[in-house]
């Protein structure tokens, strides 16, 4: 079995896991903002509609970023490069967790940018150098 046959859908796999979840932290977002501003004590109502926007746009940010990837991925450009493949699904792998754990755990809704640096910024700068 070739690295391609076992590493693409790997990939394809684990970029739909990504975008399952954000389309999840999209509906349960509400819960992320309370318990962030639960813990720095402000429940004014412009500092929660402060944080929604930022934490909508950042949703919508890697949404858009992953949506690019997967279409990358679809027109086969960086197909061949494994080793920028396995890095990329490392980076997926390590994302996936953290929206898993952002959702259950009903973490702070600034924790939102480490899991978007680490499931979107990084793995579409990859592709790009690639």
């Amino acid at each position: 079995m070739r690295p391609n046959e076992i590493l693409i859908p790997l990939k394809f796999y684990f970029i739909m896991i990504q975008l399952i979840l954000i389309i999840v932290i999209s509906y349960t977002k509400e819960a992320n903002i309370n318990a962030q501003l639960a813990l720095y004590k402000n429940d004014s109502s412009v500092t929660y509609l402060n944080e929604d926007k930022k934490l909508t746009n950042l949703i919508t940010a890697a949404f858009v970023l992953n949506g690019v990837e997967l279409l990358i991925l679809f027109s086969s450009i960086t197909i061949f490069l494994n080793q920028l493949t396995s890095f990329q699904i490392i980076f997926h792998f390590i994302a996936d967790l953290c929206l898993c754990w952002f959702i259950w755990q009903t973490w702070i809704s600034d924790k939102f940018w480490i899991i978007f640096a680490l499931g979107c910024i990084i793995p579409i700068i990859l592709e790009t150098i690639g």
